[in-house]
């Protein structure tokens, strides 16, 4: 009986039975498991050595301290000291060597000298991205307000572009402050209605430097519903610019349209144009079943960017851009933001056989059509190159992109021919058939 008092209280106190050390016998569970080892696509300069961010998911049965863990394939073998670790599940950051070969890597942790977890990799190397960003606003001539108080908003958003643009002249070209005019309708608005002649002559030097940019066509047109004369005349007034003040004129832009006529084609090489970039609103896929507006087989898939060579009825061409649906707008306000969204949207490219290590991707200044420069746009870029080597981001313009782009890739790209047909707003013109009759019989 007092032996069995005596375990008894042995059993009672504290620490009697200790706690199963991370270097238990293989009788008992692992004390770590490795659930998934995810390469990021952020690599960053350490000293002189590129270095790539990896996420590790795992769980260990207890805190762990002053682990380290070890990266090994044929030719490498690296050994980094692991986060410290909660007892669960945590997902842990590691940065190892740039690996730019598709090989098996053996990812070990180690406590206390004793391997305490392995997981084999098929690794994949992530590509070096180059991310060109263009800050536009989308306009649209009514949707969010009347038209004349739509011209007004853009007249007070181009002298906010303006005082950021000389805000950041001085600052790294890659994060200097650039803004895309989409239409000229508001930029002839600007200069038509601006009574400050120096902030006009800020206006004219700043597009001819480049960091603002005023693209082709007049507005947002339903080219479908547009005869010969109105599709050539749509460029008079960006070109009435161009000739008066020597301002560069490369690039053209539809945006929010379901569809090109393919007679602007012509009319675009025609005037010099070389560039096309379509903003098409795939909403016909939003939780739908209906058809991509091109055959996806033998154009592109609908939900990654592209581009090919757009030959027109004349077999003259132009070089068009295909953003991916939904106007491939990024929300890039700040830091962990920009790494989420930019981690997700680069990806699923990659995965998705977007074949080239640049990419473009729009940005706004909020949630809406007709929206606001933003500057901050400029000050994350600026801080994101100084943290990371790669992605590398180039706060640029539609005429900057497609000129690197079409020189590292135009001799690879596919030519492509045939209409871009609408697909319901020409049917809309149906709704005001009495306008419409009018506005046929005064192009005839």
């Amino acid at each position: 009986m007092m032996l069995q008092y005596l375990l008894l209280a042995l059993y009672c106190l504290p620490g009697f039975w200790p706690v199963t050390p991370l270097n238990a016998s293989s009788r008992h569970p692992e004390p770590v498991t490795i659930h998934a080892v995810s390469p990021t696509v952020f690599f960053r300069q350490e000293n002189d050595r590129l270095v790539q961010a990896v996420d590790v998911e795992l769980t260990s049965r207890l805190p762990l301290a002053k682990a380290t863990v070890t990266v090994q394939a044929s030719n490498l073998r690296f050994t980094t000291p692991l986060p410290e670790v909660a007892a669960g599940t945590s997902t842990v950051r590691l940065f190892v060597p740039d690996v730019r070969d598709t090989t098996a890597l053996v990812f070990t942790v180690s406590h206390d000298g004793q391997v305490v977890a392995t997981y084999p990799v098929n690794w994949v190397p992530q590509r070096h991205w180059e991310l060109h960003v263009v800050h536009s606003s989308h306009h649209d001539l009514g949707y969010t307000d009347l038209p004349n108080r739509v011209l007004e908003e853009h007249k007070d958003h181009l002298t906010k572009a303006i005082a950021y643009c000389e805000l950041t002249e001085s600052w790294p070209e890659a994060s200097r402050f650039h803004y895309v005019i989409e239409q000229a309708w508001s930029a002839m608005y600007f200069m038509e209605h601006t009574r400050d002649e120096a902030l006009k002559q800020k206006f004219v030097r700043y597009l001819q430097n480049g960091q603002l940019e005023i693209t082709a066509l007049f507005g947002n047109q339903n080219t479908d519903l547009s005869g010969h004369e109105e599709l050539n005349r749509l460029l008079y007034p960006s070109f009435r610019l161009k000739n008066r003040y020597n301002i560069p004129l490369k690039t053209a832009e539809t945006n929010d349209m379901p569809g090109i006529n393919w007679g602007l084609v012509p009319v675009l090489h025609g005037a010099g144009i070389r560039y096309l970039y379509a903003g098409v609103q795939d909403y016909f896929s939003w939780g739908t079943t209906v058809p991509a507006p091109w055959d996806e087989r033998k154009v592109m898939r609908r939900d990654i960017a592209g581009a090919f060579y757009w030959m027109g009825p004349d077999s003259t061409k132009v070089l068009f851009w295909y953003g991916g649906g939904s106007l491939d707008n990024l929300w890039l306000w700040t830091p962990p933001q920009a790494e989420a969204e930019l981690g997700q949207f680069l990806t699923r490219h990659q995965s998705n056989g977007y074949p080239y290590d640049m990419l473009l991707a729009r940005v706004m200044g909020g949630y809406r059509d007709n929206s606001l420069p933003d500057l901050r746009h400029s000050q994350l870029i600026r801080t994101w190159n100084d943290t990371w080597a790669y992605p590398k981001i180039r706060f640029t313009t539609n005429q900057a992109f497609f000129a690197d782009f079409e020189a590292r890739h135009g001799s690879s790209l596919r030519t492509v021919r045939g209409d871009f047909n609408q697909t319901d707003y020409n049917i809309g013109a149906i709704s005001t058939p009495r306008e419409t009759g009018y506005h046929r019989a005064n192009q005839r």
